[in-house]
């Protein structure tokens, strides 16, 4: 700042009607509160208050700043409506502004109800309410450019919706619920969860993996896919088909057994006869 002193009225208002008038405008603004950026200093979330300090200082006659006081038990802006909030974690630090209300408003927060000023002070930030604005500092991807986003100011974790779809982008993402749904907007394809089971229901339910396991909580039913193979363990495994095909040889360690009986070639087992028929420990021919 330069030395000289900063005169407590202009000069060119000096000698007329307007010019004392702007005088005492000025004068009269001086004295009132209106809206300045400011800093957390501490914050209550329970109660929704906080420690604030505005952040232009107050220039003198003699050409000095002064740092403004600090104002606590400042309410927050908390945006909500119809039983929902937006509250965020705010930290000492954290950017916003400090607006002053009209009038004392310290009984109504007491109350939450209509009621009359306790004094009679007037735009004051004794009477503020604080409203935080990150302002420049974050960061956003260049894929968000079209979209609404709510994220953190890094943007690792980011919720972005545009006119075609919704991304969720995170390293985890966790849903708590008793019952979930996800479908589509027909609810042809969808996939339940509830405390007993997770259900899918679509056309075709396709799995992208190298290696992939579905199984009980306990291990003892599970399927596992890998490159190589498709493993199924179970103490039962049961197929309901109108028809199962086997392209290839299908080996077994145990027995086959067909209640419904078993066909070789186009020859059913319960009918078929055998050529070359010998007694003993002989080979007889194949199955006719």
């Amino acid at each position: 700042m330069s030395e000289y002193a900063i005169p407590s009225h202009d000069p060119a208002n000096a000698g007329g009607l307007a010019g004392t008038l702007r005088e005492v405008f000025k004068k009269l603004m001086q004295g009132i509160d209106d809206m300045l950026p400011a800093k957390i200093v501490t914050y209550d979330r329970k109660r929704n208050t906080a420690t604030v300090k505005a952040q232009i200082m107050v220039l003198t006659t003699e050409n000095q700043l002064v740092t403004r006081p600090l104002h606590a038990s400042v309410p927050v802006l908390a945006l909500g409506g119809g039983h929902f909030v937006m509250n965020f974690p705010l930290k000492p630090g954290d950017t916003g502004w400090i607006k002053a209300n009209d009038r004392d408003i310290s009984l109504y927060l007491q109350s939450d109800t209509e009621t009359g000023p306790n004094t009679q002070r007037l735009h004051s930030f004794a009477d503020g309410l604080f409203i935080p604005d990150v302002m420049r500092h974050y960061t956003l991807a260049d894929e968000d450019a079209d979209s609404a986003v709510l994220q953190s100011t890094e943007g690792a974790v980011r919720i972005a919706l545009s006119k075609e779809k919704i991304t969720h982008t995170a390293p985890i993402i966790e849903h708590n619920a008793e019952n979930a749904v996800m479908q589509s907007t027909d609810g042809a394809a969808r996939i339940t969860l509830s405390k007993e089971k997770i259900t899918h229901t679509a056309p075709v339910i396709k799995l992208n993996a190298e290696n992939t396991v579905l199984q009980s909580a306990d291990g003892t039913v599970r399927i596992a896919l890998s490159q190589e193979k498709i493993t199924l363990t179970a103490p039962t495994i049961e197929l309901q088909a109108k028809e199962v095909i086997c392209q290839g040889n299908l080996a077994t360690q145990g027995r086959v057994i067909g209640q419904g009986g078993v066909t070789f070639g186009n020859t059913p087992a319960e009918s078929h006869r055998h050529i070359g028929v010998t007694i003993g420990a002989e080979i007889s021919g194949g199955p006719i």
